[in-house]
């Protein structure tokens, strides 16, 4: 009597190691917000009183990092959505004003000015030599940016929304009853905040992300605003690229989650895959 061997438990052993490999065996590259090429032109998006901005719909960043001695530039381009939103600017150098704070974060604003209407802002990052002007695109084997202040109010939803074919491998969120609820799309994984209004150097509503072999991240913030009174309604998040917020303490997040998709590594398993269910065993 013939009988198969089930290749399940072997596949899935395959697929662990190399999940393990390209979370360990990778440098991550930090990422430091602070010399933005364009020159602030506001001092306080919508009165918020949370620092200079940039305005234009395009930001330059110059050596946000280095790669085997090939310093990184960084090109923000910011794109609102839905009835109602609009881009106000990049909060360039971000916590440079907030006593006790890190500096070098990114941080965006806009704002909600009708009620009842969904929308939000398109936020891309590419990745670029430093010296190309901006027309070498750079791949970095490994990069983790940490989006924090995703909160939400009574009068407000807030989300944020990554994509997995920018190389996303995996995500963590807070270990606490207030952390961002993860849910994923298949093609994205969306963290909705928690309803609950943190500061805005506040890592409480945040999530970290981990890329690999990246050149451009996109992430789409996403609300639904409900206003009563105060329109406009301004809506922050920040984006620390070497997890500074956090002064090195990472306790208050939950073990990374991998995120479910093959990457060309594991497609590279499905000869194997054909040729476990092609085999028998004899009993």
């Amino acid at each position: 009597m013939k009988k198969y061997q089930n290749p399940l438990p072997i596949l899935g052993m395959a697929i662990c190691a190399l999940i393990g490999s390209n979370l360990q065996g990778q440098t991550t590259t930090n990422l430091d917000f602070s010399h933005n090429v364009q020159a602030n032109d506001g001092n306080s998006p919508n009165g918020s009183g949370l620092g200079p901005y940039y305005s234009g719909a395009v930001l330059d960043y110059t050596n946000v990092g280095s790669l085997n001695g090939v310093g990184i530039d960084a090109r923000m381009t910011a794109s609102a959505f839905g009835t109602g939103y609009s881009f106000v600017g990049h909060l360039t150098n971000y916590s440079q004003n907030v006593a006790g704070q890190p500096t070098g974060d990114n941080a965006i604003y806009y704002l909600a000015n009708e009620a009842g209407q969904s929308g939000g802002l398109t936020y891309k990052m590419d990745f670029y030599e430093s010296g190309s002007n901006f027309t070498i695109p750079l791949v970095i084997p490994q990069a983790r940016i940490l989006i924090y202040d995703v909160d939400g109010e009574s009068i407000q939803s807030e989300a944020v929304r990554a994509f997995k074919s920018d190389g996303l491998l995996s995500y963590q969120v807070g270990n606490t009853a207030q952390a961002l609820v993860p849910t994923d799309f298949g093609s994205t994984v969306l963290f909705q905040g928690p309803g609950v209004n943190f500061l805005e150097t506040d890592a409480t509503g945040a999530v970290i992300l981990l890329y690999k072999q990246t050149s451009s991240i996109t992430l789409q913030f996403e609300a639904y605003t409900d206003i009563t009174s105060g329109v406009p309604n301004g809506i922050f998040s920040g984006i620390d690229g070497d997890l500074s917020i956090l002064n090195g303490d990472e306790s208050g997040f939950n073990p990374p989650v991998v995120v479910p998709e093959p990457s060309s590594a594991l497609l590279a398993l499905l000869p194997l895959v054909a040729g476990l269910l092609g085999r028998r065993k004899r009993a």
